[in-house]
């Protein structure tokens, strides 16, 4: 008989619900499932084999879930850590290898978050067999951050990096002097700000639970991916990685202190030609901390490329932030053209280059002395690269039906100061200015293509 089998028709025979080591102890002395030259079974290898089965045991240890065709006595009241070990794709995804990715993600995050430092050094360890090191160094102590990740609680806002506890299988935690361990059926671990008052300096070894998370063989370069976004959006933060598998062996580090202007350059990158205009923004507004890097480009490709973020979020092209920044182009470019375009109207025309096909098309009709601007934000988007990312509180992003959203403060903001920023480089880039305005000003034949 399996050993499948035999845990089954045990679970069914009894009247009450059986704990991993009273399943253990059993089969162990009855060798139902046992071949003669066979040793005995561990806890571990029935944990395994019952969460093959569909069957898994709360952190005690006790039978908390049912296969759905069989039919096995009691169980017993799930709490949260039972239920994110059951069902943990609901809290890290159902895509293959980015759970243990997904929680490294997390736990750097936070920490950034609750030291108050982007000053942050983090370093993780691939080894093989199963086996994780994760440290965390910065120069400020972890009293805040610590809590957070040890609580005991399921933390909704840190959802990932708490599912740390349910889904290891062994754990230990060194702060200082300190050190906490945990194995699977201990109670949740619970590390408190006093345990770590003075400590700048967090190490963990982690080995997962393939029962919960059966591929454990995680791939380098969906963690390397998710790293580096981290890295790029918390600009000063330094992290190493290094994957010690024999058939792999590798490192990579990620430190950018440009920040998302790092990613405006890989976008420059692809172009066939330079930008015409760029524009760059990094520093405060009231109390967050925005980078915006923009340019237009004048080959014919008109759909924009537009990236948002706000804080560790990534946004869509519908987000407050970037449609702050649009507006407050748009308010610029009115202010140009109402204020000070007039004193340059003379330079502008004699500035307009006409083609041959541009002078026979444009021979039997009308002269227009006087530009007849259209502002729209077809035509403020259109050959757009712009890239922004705003830091703030926790409270600058908010749920909403269609996904998460910048308060409407942020939009307010960052189009008062675009506004006055832009209307000022194009007042000291007078040659830049003139050029771009000609995309808004219908009697020119090719601003139509904007």
């Amino acid at each position: 008989m399996t050993l499948s089998n035999a845990i089954l028709q045990l679970l069914k025979r009894e009247k009450t619900p059986l704990s991993i080591h009273e399943i253990t102890s059993i089969l162990n002395e009855k060798k139902e499932h046992q071949k003669k030259d066979r040793s005995p079974i561990s806890d571990k290898e029935v944990r395994f084999v019952t969460g093959r089965l569909g069957l898994l045991f709360n952190i005690s240890g006790n039978l908390v879930d049912l296969h759905p065709n069989e039919k096995i006595s009691g169980t017993y009241t799930m709490e949260w850590i039972d239920h994110a070990r059951i069902r943990p794709s609901m809290y890290l995804g159902s895509e293959k290898n980015d759970a243990i990715a997904l929680i490294f993600c997390s736990i750097a995050q936070i920490a950034i978050e609750f030291t108050g430092s982007t000053d942050l050094f983090v370093k993780i360890v691939v080894k093989k067999n199963n086996l994780f090191n994760l440290s965390l160094e910065s120069n400020t102590t972890l009293h805040e951050f610590v809590p957070r990740i040890f609580s005991g609680k399921f933390e909704k806002k840190f959802y990932a990096a708490s599912m740390l506890t349910p889904v290891a299988d062994k754990l230990t935690i060194h702060l200082g002097k300190k050190s906490f361990r945990y194995s699977f059926g201990d109670k949740p671990l619970t590390i408190t700000s006093r345990d770590a008052k003075h400590c700048k300096r967090l190490t963990m070894e982690i080995s997962f639970d393939k029962a919960v998370i059966e591929d454990v063989d995680i791939d380098y370069w969906v963690l390397s991916g998710k790293m580096s976004d981290v890295a790029i959006l918390n600009w000063g933060v330094k992290i190493l990685l290094q994957d010690e598998r024999p058939e792999y062996a590798q490192q990579n580090f990620f430190h950018f202190p440009e920040g998302i202007f790092y990613l405006f350059e890989q976008q420059k990158a692809t172009l066939f030609r330079s930008l015409d205009y760029e524009f760059y923004f990094d520093g405060k507004i009231k109390n967050n901390s925005y980078q915006i890097a923009l340019g237009y480009r004048s080959d014919w490709s008109p759909e924009p490329t537009t990236a948002g973020y706000a804080n560790n979020r990534t946004m869509n092209h519908q987000s407050n932030l970037i449609k702050g920044i649009m507006e407050g182009l748009l308010t610029a470019v009115k202010k140009y053209a109402a204020k000070v375009f007039p004193e340059h109207l003379e330079e502008y025309k004699q500035n307009q280059t006409i083609s041959v096909l541009q002078q026979i098309l444009l021979a039997d009709m009308p002269k227009k002395d006087v530009p007849q601007f259209i502002f729209s934000k077809k035509k403020i988007m259109n050959g757009l690269i712009l890239i922004a990312a705003v830091r703030g509180s926790d409270e600058i992003v908010v749920p909403k039906e269609s996904g998460w959203q910048e308060i409407d403060q942020i939009r307010t903001d960052v189009k008062k100061e675009i506004a006055d920023q832009f209307l000022n480089f194009l007042i000291n880039n007078k040659k830049e200015a003139l050029k771009f305005m000609w995309r808004f000003d219908k009697t020119q034949l090719g601003s139509a293509m904007f």
